[in-house]
């Protein structure tokens, strides 16, 4: 079971951060056709931080903590456009937080879970991983945007 670290989740926080300040025309393009615009990714990257690390505090303080699902679809519609620069700060302390988590685990962390409704069990591990991989691969859509290219899954 390979284990993302700080420094991986630090890093890939760096070089996303500073997609929170591209300008605003660019960002109102839609990363494909149908899709959000970069913009709404970056408001999403920041609001799952958020939901990502309170279920890695969750599994780390309770015993088998409750992970909720959220609607990400309707978080975007129904939630108003937001600042990006205030969104930038916000996604940057809250990865700085998890990063301060990840550092400090010890190996009995590794083996706690919560449990998510929709998904079963999760462990610290995957929960590090997912945060990796999911602002990873949202980064690659708002880099599209700014390119001027439509983005296609690798």
């Amino acid at each position: 079971m390979l284990l993302t670290s700080a420094r991986e989740l630090e890093h890939s926080g760096a070089a996303i951060a500073p997609l929170f300040g591209t300008d605003a025309a660019v960002l109102d393009r839609p990363y494909a056709p149908g899709k959000w615009t970069g913009h709404q990714v970056l408001l999403h990257l920041a609001d799952t931080e958020t939901v990502f690390h309170e279920r890695l505090r969750r599994i780390l303080a309770s015993d088998r903590g409750l992970l909720v699902p959220f609607d990400m679809d309707g978080w975007a519609a129904r939630l108003p456009a937001r600042s990006l620069p205030v969104m930038g700060a916000l996604f940057t302390a809250t990865r700085a937080a998890i990063v301060e988590l990840a550092a400090t685990l010890r190996p009995a962390d590794l083996a706690r879970h919560g449990w998510h409704q929709a998904r079963g069990e999760v462990t610290v591990p995957a929960q590090l991983r997912m945060i990796h991989w999911h602002a990873d691969h949202h980064a690659t859509q708002v880099r599209a945007v700014i390119e001027g290219r439509v983005w296609a899954k690798a």
